[in-house]
């Protein structure tokens, strides 16, 4: 995959993380629907990792990927939006699991189709498939925490500062459209 790139946290220590990965090709489903859309309105469909990319631009990383994917599971995106505001920055800045592998992990809930009476097969099938998406995730990027991912404390002056000064919003970008790009795996699950 992508090649270990070295950096310095807000502290000056050097720490190793994996760049941004490579983008991941189509499945045949997706290209088969995305050339669908296309010859039916004569424009391309966007990818799950470009829709999310450019939700992102105004909005969280979790808010991002759930975004993405949100319509396909008939929830409205807006109700995703809502739902996912909580989640971002490591859930309130608080640094814990990136909100866009929370936002993945609720696709994977979207996704499994759980309503209330279904068995506990079906939570136990979800669970596996989101361990397997934060394994790869981990295996990736070294962690899924986020302050270990961006090196600076979001919740001081320092490292709000830290995160403008170093362009930390494409690094979480990164994260996203990795989560976007892999989802598909786990969903055709």
């Amino acid at each position: 995959m992508s090649k270990a790139q070295t950096g310095k946290t807000q502290t000056g220590k050097t720490q190793t993380a994996k760049a941004q990965a490579a983008k991941v090709p189509a499945t045949k489903a997706q290209t088969t629907k995305a050339q669908a859309v296309k010859a039916k309105t004569g424009k391309a469909r966007m990818s799950k990792a470009e829709t999310g990319e450019k939700i992102f631009a105004a909005h969280n990383c979790a808010q991002a990927v759930i975004g993405a994917y949100a319509e396909d599971y008939g929830l409205d995106k807006g109700k995703a939006l809502s739902v996912a505001v909580g989640f971002g920055a490591g859930m309130s800045r608080l640094q814990e699991t990136c909100g866009a592998v929370t936002g993945a992990i609720m696709v994977l809930g979207l996704a499994s189709g759980f309503k209330e009476g279904d068995s506990r097969e079906k939570v136990n099938h979800t669970y596996k498939k989101v361990r397997s998406f934060v394994e790869d995730f981990t295996a990736e990027f070294g962690t899924v925490n986020c302050r270990k991912l961006l090196g600076c404390n979001l919740l001081t002056d320092e490292g709000q500062s830290f995160f403008v000064k170093n362009n930390l919003k494409d690094k979480c970008c990164g994260y996203v459209k990795y989560s976007c790009e892999h989802l598909d795996k786990y969903l055709a699950e």
